[in-house]
Protein backbone atom coordinates (compact mmCIF):
# COMPACT_ATOMS: atom_id res chain seq x y z
CA UNK A 1 0.00 0.00 0.00
CA UNK A 2 1.07 3.62 -0.73
CA UNK A 3 3.58 5.06 2.41
CA UNK A 4 4.22 1.79 3.85
CA UNK A 5 7.46 -0.29 3.26
CA UNK A 6 7.47 -2.63 0.51
CA UNK A 7 9.54 -5.57 -0.14
CA UNK A 8 10.88 -6.62 -3.32
CA UNK A 9 12.77 -10.24 -3.67
CA UNK A 10 14.17 -10.36 -7.02
CA UNK A 11 16.04 -13.89 -8.01
CA UNK A 12 18.05 -15.16 -11.29
CA UNK A 13 18.90 -18.98 -12.11
CA UNK A 14 21.58 -19.30 -14.45
CA UNK A 15 20.17 -21.86 -17.13
CA UNK A 16 22.79 -25.41 -17.05
CA UNK A 17 24.21 -24.61 -20.12
CA UNK A 18 25.26 -20.92 -19.38
CA UNK A 19 28.29 -20.02 -21.44
CA UNK A 20 31.44 -19.04 -19.14
CA UNK A 21 31.59 -15.22 -18.88
CA UNK A 22 30.17 -11.88 -16.81
CA UNK A 23 26.51 -10.65 -17.04
CA UNK A 24 25.42 -7.73 -16.50
CA UNK A 25 22.13 -6.07 -15.61
CA UNK A 26 20.53 -3.06 -14.28
CA UNK A 27 17.60 -2.89 -11.96
CA UNK A 28 15.54 0.30 -11.48
CA UNK A 29 13.56 1.32 -8.57
CA UNK A 30 11.63 4.40 -8.67
CA UNK A 31 9.57 5.85 -5.72
CA UNK A 32 6.59 7.97 -6.63
CA UNK A 33 4.93 10.32 -4.19
CA UNK A 34 1.60 11.42 -3.56
CA UNK A 35 0.70 14.57 -4.65
CA UNK A 36 1.98 17.07 -2.30
CA UNK A 37 0.31 20.44 -1.88
CA UNK A 38 0.51 22.82 0.63
CA UNK A 39 -1.93 25.12 2.25
CA UNK A 40 -3.73 28.06 0.17
CA UNK A 41 -3.05 31.34 0.43
CA UNK A 42 -5.33 34.15 1.12
CA UNK A 43 -5.99 34.01 -2.96
CA UNK A 44 -6.53 30.31 -2.73
CA UNK A 45 -3.19 29.31 -4.39
CA UNK A 46 -1.08 27.09 -2.91
CA UNK A 47 1.93 24.97 -4.33
CA UNK A 48 3.31 21.88 -3.57
CA UNK A 49 6.32 19.84 -4.69
CA UNK A 50 6.44 15.89 -4.93
CA UNK A 51 10.09 14.46 -5.40
CA UNK A 52 10.55 11.59 -7.38
CA UNK A 53 13.62 9.21 -6.48
CA UNK A 54 14.85 6.73 -9.14
CA UNK A 55 17.85 4.23 -8.21
CA UNK A 56 19.54 1.98 -11.00
CA UNK A 57 21.66 -0.66 -9.59
CA UNK A 58 24.43 -2.40 -11.41
CA UNK A 59 23.70 -6.16 -10.86
CA UNK A 60 27.00 -8.41 -12.31
CA UNK A 61 27.22 -11.89 -12.52
CA UNK A 62 30.20 -14.34 -13.44
CA UNK A 63 29.96 -17.48 -14.03
CA UNK A 64 32.73 -19.62 -14.00
CA UNK A 65 36.43 -18.31 -14.52
CA UNK A 66 36.37 -14.68 -16.00
CA UNK A 67 39.25 -12.61 -17.25
CA UNK A 68 39.48 -8.81 -18.63
CA UNK A 69 42.09 -5.83 -20.04
CA UNK A 70 41.73 -3.22 -21.99
CA UNK A 71 43.70 -1.62 -24.50
CA UNK A 72 43.84 2.19 -25.34
CA UNK A 73 44.68 3.70 -28.53
CA UNK A 74 47.20 7.08 -29.23
CA UNK A 75 45.65 9.96 -27.31
CA UNK A 76 45.47 13.13 -29.54
CA UNK A 77 45.08 16.31 -27.28
CA UNK A 78 43.01 19.05 -29.03
CA UNK A 79 42.78 22.28 -27.76
CA UNK A 80 39.92 23.78 -26.11
CA UNK A 81 39.38 27.72 -24.81
CA UNK A 82 40.19 26.70 -21.12
CA UNK A 83 41.67 22.87 -21.34
CA UNK A 84 42.99 19.78 -23.61
CA UNK A 85 40.08 17.57 -24.84
CA UNK A 86 41.01 13.92 -24.84
CA UNK A 87 38.82 11.35 -26.63
CA UNK A 88 40.97 7.96 -25.58
CA UNK A 89 39.23 4.89 -26.88
CA UNK A 90 39.33 1.99 -24.67
CA UNK A 91 39.24 -1.69 -25.70
CA UNK A 92 38.20 -4.42 -23.97
CA UNK A 93 39.47 -7.77 -24.21
CA UNK A 94 38.59 -10.92 -22.26
CA UNK A 95 35.28 -11.93 -21.22
CA UNK A 96 34.13 -9.78 -17.85
CA UNK A 97 33.74 -6.06 -18.01
CA UNK A 98 37.20 -3.58 -17.05
CA UNK A 99 35.99 -1.39 -14.37
CA UNK A 100 38.50 1.37 -14.68
CA UNK A 101 40.40 4.56 -13.29
CA UNK A 102 41.16 6.95 -15.48
CA UNK A 103 44.04 9.46 -14.67
CA UNK A 104 44.56 12.34 -16.93
CA UNK A 105 47.91 14.84 -15.86
CA UNK A 106 48.63 17.65 -17.84
CA UNK A 107 52.54 17.94 -17.53
CA UNK A 108 55.24 21.11 -18.80
CA UNK A 109 58.51 20.84 -20.71
CA UNK A 110 60.06 19.33 -17.93
CA UNK A 111 57.34 16.63 -17.21
CA UNK A 112 56.35 18.60 -13.93
CA UNK A 113 52.55 18.29 -13.26
CA UNK A 114 50.50 21.39 -13.50
CA UNK A 115 46.96 19.52 -13.21
CA UNK A 116 45.42 15.86 -12.40
CA UNK A 117 42.16 14.76 -12.90
CA UNK A 118 40.75 11.31 -12.33
CA UNK A 119 37.79 9.76 -13.23
CA UNK A 120 36.21 6.28 -13.75
CA UNK A 121 35.07 4.40 -16.52
CA UNK A 122 33.40 0.98 -17.44
CA UNK A 123 34.30 -0.47 -20.44
CA UNK A 124 32.01 -3.39 -21.23
CA UNK A 125 32.90 -4.05 -24.84
CA UNK A 126 34.58 -0.36 -26.65
CA UNK A 127 34.28 3.14 -25.09
CA UNK A 128 35.41 6.56 -26.16
CA UNK A 129 34.76 8.93 -23.64
CA UNK A 130 35.33 12.38 -23.47
CA UNK A 131 37.85 14.06 -20.81
CA UNK A 132 39.11 17.69 -20.39
CA UNK A 133 40.92 19.01 -17.61
CA UNK A 134 39.96 22.67 -16.85
CA UNK A 135 43.51 25.03 -16.60
CA UNK A 136 44.31 28.33 -15.86
CA UNK A 137 45.54 31.01 -18.46
CA UNK A 138 48.69 30.64 -16.86
CA UNK A 139 48.68 27.02 -16.80
CA UNK A 140 48.19 27.05 -20.24
CA UNK A 141 51.09 28.78 -20.99
CA UNK A 142 53.10 25.88 -19.17
CA UNK A 143 51.02 22.78 -20.60
CA UNK A 144 53.08 20.56 -23.04
CA UNK A 145 52.08 17.14 -22.78
CA UNK A 146 48.98 15.05 -21.41
CA UNK A 147 49.37 11.91 -19.86
CA UNK A 148 46.39 9.44 -19.60
CA UNK A 149 46.86 6.29 -17.35
CA UNK A 150 44.55 3.54 -16.61
CA UNK A 151 44.20 1.32 -13.79
CA UNK A 152 41.54 -1.16 -11.95
CA UNK A 153 42.34 0.47 -8.70
CA UNK A 154 38.59 1.48 -8.03
CA UNK A 155 38.96 2.32 -4.09
CA UNK A 156 35.23 3.54 -4.89
CA UNK A 157 34.03 -0.09 -5.59
CA UNK A 158 34.18 -3.43 -3.33
CA UNK A 159 37.17 -5.07 -3.32
CA UNK A 160 37.25 -7.86 -6.28
CA UNK A 161 34.73 -6.60 -7.79
CA UNK A 162 37.12 -4.28 -10.50
CA UNK A 163 39.08 -7.59 -11.82
CA UNK A 164 42.92 -6.54 -12.57
CA UNK A 165 44.12 -5.71 -15.39
CA UNK A 166 47.60 -4.81 -17.26
CA UNK A 167 47.74 -0.80 -16.35
CA UNK A 168 48.30 1.31 -19.71
CA UNK A 169 49.44 4.80 -20.76
CA UNK A 170 49.86 7.05 -23.21
CA UNK A 171 51.41 10.75 -23.42
CA UNK A 172 51.07 13.20 -26.02
CA UNK A 173 52.39 16.02 -27.09
CA UNK A 174 49.59 18.97 -27.01
CA UNK A 175 50.04 21.36 -29.96
CA UNK A 176 51.20 25.38 -29.20
CA UNK A 177 48.10 27.38 -29.14
CA UNK A 178 47.89 29.19 -32.64
CA UNK A 179 49.48 32.39 -32.92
Amino acid sequence: APGEVQLVRVAAFPRADLPQGEYWARIGVQAIPPSATGSPDQRGISVGVGIQVKTVLPVFYRHRQVATGVQMDDVVPTRAADSPILRPTFTRSGSAAALLAVETTVLDASGGVIAKATRQAAVYRTLSPRYAVPLSSEQWARATQVRVAVTSQRPDLPAGLPLPVLPVTRTSAIAPPPK
